[in-house]
């Protein structure tokens, strides 16, 4: 993860604070896992700790604790509210070895990838439980342009669940996924096409989606995903700007009515500033306006009810510790 995806992370509040556990049974149930920092302890890693308030109030509501490596991959991620404790091994900087999840001190969830030697992901095992054992498993399989052709799953019995296989164009956009159940029998059809053709079997379901690219000649842009089903169209519409920020996206019901809208604004830096959503194209249904510190992480955020008031606000200070 990056330095960019890690502010992002603490922008939209998927958070994380601080916890305390024995060290012994921290340590106990990372050995019973064969867990190892090393790769993280060869880097100096940096911690950050975020104090959250709660709403109109300068009461301290929980403290997040964040260790991650220069190139802003995670080591580690504390939460007291959840009792939990997150770790992260890396096999270089994009791809992930081990996410490890440790609540009250014991293992509660353990996620290992395995990669080949061009950097695809060829295998992911879930386990769960005091002493985990494995509950699910992804096997991937890729052509020779390094495109995911098809994807298996397995239960706790290492019995096939379902799978998915994909097709591309020449040009490696997709063309087609097919999902198929535990028998092997073909459920749903995706198709990637402005120009859908064929039948499938009544009891297949069958989706297509066309996308459509519009350019302006200052460098903005819109585009246009139509989806078909049973013959009804629903379409989306996302504009972006000149350096492709999203800044409106709208959604269509079958009859070609604007169900909803969503205007987001941003700062010099690219932060988003505000975030409001509307039923239609102007009635409001509640807005978000985001406040930054010198580093561009969010200070302050007022929330906005239907009538344009301020519903709360809420704070955050941050600590850096090198």
């Amino acid at each position: 993860m990056k330095k960019s995806s890690f502010l992002l992370f603490l922008l939209f509040g998927t958070i994380f604070a601080n916890a305390q556990f024995p060290y012994s049974q921290l340590v106990f149930a990372k050995n019973n896992n064969n867990y190892s920092q090393s790769n993280a302890k060869k880097n100096k890693t940096k911690t950050i700790e975020i104090t959250h308030f709660k709403k109109n109030t300068e009461k301290v509501s929980n403290k997040n604790y964040y260790e991650y490596l220069p190139n802003g991959n995670f080591v580690e991620i504390r939460n007291s509210k959840r009792k939990t404790i997150q770790y992260f091994q890396w096999k270089n900087d994009s791809l992930l070895l081990k996410h490890i999840t440790i609540r009250k001190g014991d293992t509660s969830y353990y996620e290992i990838n395995s990669y080949d030697e061009n950097g695809n992901k060829i295998g992911t095992e879930y386990l769960n439980g005091k002493k985990p054992k494995i509950y699910w498993t992804i096997e991937n399989k890729y052509n020779t342009s390094g495109k995911l052709i098809k994807s298996t799953a397995f239960d706790k019995n290492k019995k096939v669940n379902y799978h998915y296989e994909y097709d591309f164009y020449d040009d490696g956009k997709p063309m087609e996924t097919r999902l198929f159940n535990k028998k092997g029998k073909l459920k749903n059809v995706y198709t990637y096409t402005c120009d859908p053709k064929g039948e499938v079997e009544k009891d297949v379901k069958k989706v297509n989606y066309c996308t459509s690219k519009t350019m302006h000649p200052d460098g903005s842009f819109f585009e246009v995903v139509e989806t078909q089903e049973k013959g009804k169209m629903r379409r989306n519409v996302y504009s972006y700007s000149a350096d492709s920020l999203l800044i409106k996206f709208e959604n269509f019901d079958l009859k070609g009515k604007c169900k909803y809208t969503t205007i987001y604004t941003y700062n010099q830096n690219k932060k988003m500033l505000t975030y409001q959503r509307y039923k239609g194209t102007n009635k409001l249904q509640y807005a978000y306006t985001y406040f930054y510190n010198e580093k561009d992480l969010v200070e302050k955020e007022i929330v906005f009810n239907k009538k344009n008031k301020i519903k709360f606000t809420s704070s955050n200070t941050y600590t850096f510790f090198e």
